[in-house]
């Protein structure tokens, strides 16, 4: 009988009875707990509050962090400031964290939302969708506080609920600033890792619109950042791009190309390590463990190895870069990126439309911006000499190296598999904001055509690129009073084409794997005509114009081929090239067509005629490609170096023998000149 019942006409009765209605009731403790649990990186908090003052249009935000001072440790008698902030470091713990912004202040309804969990921020422009990053405080803070403008709130608890209890605030408490004061739950947390900290809020800087963040320890200004934008520049989308994604969803509607400065003023004591707070260690800790493993072997050695073993222990101790003994003395250092940003119209029908807003509780954008990070040769250049080492540490997760990462307003776990940084503040990220949704059926869709899109926005930045270097390549022929660039100004460029080229080879992101998969695939197939242009011997031409030479033609110094360092520097991206069938292996139609546009200099024809013996030798060629060649070989007849003729190849029948005719002596057009025996008569012979 269970088998028959109607369960949907049971359902429909249970809810019409009107009996026994009651709402669900949520602990909200557990709730904040649990969901928390999926917030598992670093620097959560700070990522979230630092996020909701860009989204208040601030331009400056003030972080602080008040200590306790350790009942173990007493605070050293003496005036040494470098004696007192290593005592902070080494024996306080952290007491509150204190974050000031100049955004705009709360409106009614950012109260209303801060009381609400998964009430995000209905603006499709901002990146806030699931409404409990607010929430991330209550991981190190029991009863946060909250003042902005005439109005603060405070929460506090009663047992498994949260409460809240506003205040209107007077005239003197009133401030324009918005302030979150987070009084830490244990009082025993350690000074969190300066440094990892500082290349934190480094890396937020990069793409949120803030324009400066401090960083305080008590009353120690630690850390300066700071941004400048120049004014930005349109790009040109070339012609052959196609700028729609392949689902149609996104089409890159303009490209704008901004260089961007960033400056940071710290004290060393940010890198100073403490050897008693084991939290100064967090971020090199497998560099710690391999340490630690290589001193275990290195002991194990020294009893086999006498002198040779301990150079090795000695060699495998973890050694700390050099820090000045002034640890409050600050320390400038400058970082100079290239960001080009897109904007992106959007495109989705009623039904996906739908499916994201039930995802996101917010409408997709009609319009959004992606951006693509890169850090130019001329830019790195400069940050060298402005910040030469000191660079490294501070701006280590700043500058994009092998493989970047995908910011969603902060960087992300999800790498690019290239040289670039890709920001995308549509992206629908998984709840912690750590990595990009791919599993959801309408989000996976969505976020993939941002991919393309990414990808799109990177052979623009390419064709940008290799704009530049045509530019400068015409720049150094004209100074020299060439039209037509030759190899020496083709030589200064290829440091710098070939740091482009790395930047663009694409390599296995993580975790997703399929993320680089669609970036570089949308990268390499957006081309209409299916070639990009590159360096060559030339100048910057398309692929289909470029070849693949053997060293052994260098007498065919006017057919376009990649450079020999360049494929030294860039072989990830030259061979992508050539897997692709951009580039080819030159051919004999293109050493005819080469032969027959201009003269050869008597070097040039001595090493064609050794090149063409040696193919005959090996029979590579056959009779008829010989004679197609040697019939279309016209030669300068040169005197001193000076040419005083021409020499028509196919019209030679005849050497000129020096032991039996003198050298000097008239000779007939028929008869090969005598500068070319370094070309034997007998080795010639093969071609006859």
């Amino acid at each position: 009988m269970a088998g028959n019942v109607d369960f949907n006409a049971l359902k429909a009765r249970a809810i019409e009875s009107g009996l026994d209605e009651e709402a669900v009731t949520v602990n909200t403790r557990a709730l904040i707990d649990k969901v928390l649990a999926r917030y598992s990186g670093e620097w959560t908090v700070l990522r979230e509050l630092l996020q909701n003052a860009a989204d208040a249009s601030a331009t400056q935000v003030i972080i602080k962090l008040e200590t306790l001072p350790s009942t173990a440790v007493p605070i050293p008698p003496t005036d040494d400031a470098a004696a007192s902030i290593k005592h902070v470091i080494s024996h306080h713990t952290v007491k509150s964290l204190i974050l000031k912004n100049n955004g705009i202040p709360f409106s009614a309804n950012d109260w209303s939302r801060l009381k609400r969990i998964a009430e995000g921020n209905p603006d499709e422009t901002k990146i806030g969708a699931f409404g409990v990053g607010f929430y991330s405080v209550f991981s190190e803070c029991e009863e946060p506080f909250v003042s902005s403008g005439k109005e603060a709130i405070a929460f506090y608890w009663k047992e498994n609920a949260l409460f809240t209890r506003r205040l209107q605030l007077q005239d003197q408490d009133c401030s324009p600033d918005t302030t979150f004061v987070l009084d830490y739950r244990n009082t025993t947390s350690p000074i969190p890792a300066l440094l990892p900290l500082c290349q934190f809020l480094a890396s937020s800087l990069t793409f949120i619109g803030l324009q400066a963040i401090e960083l305080w320890l008590d009353g120690w200004n630690l850390l300066k950042l700071s941004k400048k934008i120049a004014p930005g520049l349109s790009v040109n989308i070339p012609r052959d791009v196609q700028t729609k994604t392949s689902e149609g969803l996104m089409k890159v509607q303009g490209v704008t190309r901004e260089v961007v400065q960033l400056d940071a003023s710290w004290m060393p004591a940010v890198e100073w390590k403490s050897p008693t707070n084991s939290s100064r260690f967090e971020g090199t800790r497998g560099d710690d463990n391999t340490s630690s493993l290589r001193s275990f072997f290195s002991r194990l050695t020294r009893s086999a190895g006498g002198k040779l073993a301990d150079n090795t222990a000695e060699n495998g101790k973890p050694s700390q870069a050099p820090i000045p003994e002034n640890l409050t003395l600050f320390t400038s250092s400058s970082v100079f990126l290239h960001i080009n940003t897109a904007k992106i119209q959007t495109s989705v029908g009623h039904s996906f439309g739908q499916e994201l807003l039930r995802a996101t509780k917010k409408p997709a954008p009609k319009f959004t911006s992606l951006a693509v990070l890169t850090s130019s040769f001329a830019s790195m250049q400069l940050s060298d000499e402005s910040g030469k080492s000191n660079t490294k540490s501070i701006f280590a997760t700043v500058l994009p190296s092998k493989s970047g990462r995908v910011y969603i307003g902060f960087p992300t776990h999800q790498t690019t598999g290239m040289g670039a940084h890709i920001s995308a503040p549509s992206i629908i990220p998984t709840v912690e904001r750590e990595s990009i949704d791919l599993n959801a059926r309408w989000v996976r869709t969505w976020n993939t055509e941002l991919l393309r899109a990414s990808g799109i926005v990177c052979r623009i930045a390419w064709a940008a690129e290799m704009a530049t270097i045509k530019d400068r390549i015409a720049s150094l022929a004209s100074r020299s009073g060439r039209t037509t660039p030759q190899m020496d100004d083709i030589v200064p460029v290829v440091p710098e084409a070939a740091h482009i080229s790395n930047q663009f080879v694409f390599h296995q992101s993580t975790p997703a794997t399929q993320v680089a998969q669609v970036i570089e695939n949308s990268f390499w197939t957006c081309s209409q005509n299916g070639y990009l242009e590159v360096l060559s011997t030339c100048g910057v031409l398309p692929t289909h114009k470029i070849r693949l030479a053997p060293k052994d033609l260098s007498f065919m110094d006017s057919i376009p081929v990649i450079p020999d360092s360049l494929m030294d520097q860039s072989k990830g991206f030259i061979s992508r090239i050539i897997d692709f069938g951009l580039i080819t292996d030159i051919t004999v139609s293109d050493i005819k067509r080469e032969l027959e546009s201009k003269p050869l200099s008597a070097k040039q024809l001595s090493e064609f005629l050794s090149w063409l013996v040696e193919k005959a030798v090996n029979h590579e060629f056959d009779r008829a490609t010989i004679n197609a060649l040697l019939s279309v070989v016209v030669a300068n007849d040169e005197l001193d170096g000076v040419p005083s003729g021409i020499l028509v190849l196919r019209d030679i029948s005849s050497f000129l023998n020096p032991s039996r005719i003198p050298a000097d002596l008239p000779i007939p057009s028929s008869v090969m000149l005598l500068v070319i025996q370094k070309t034997s008569g007998e080795q010639l012979s093969h071609c006859a």
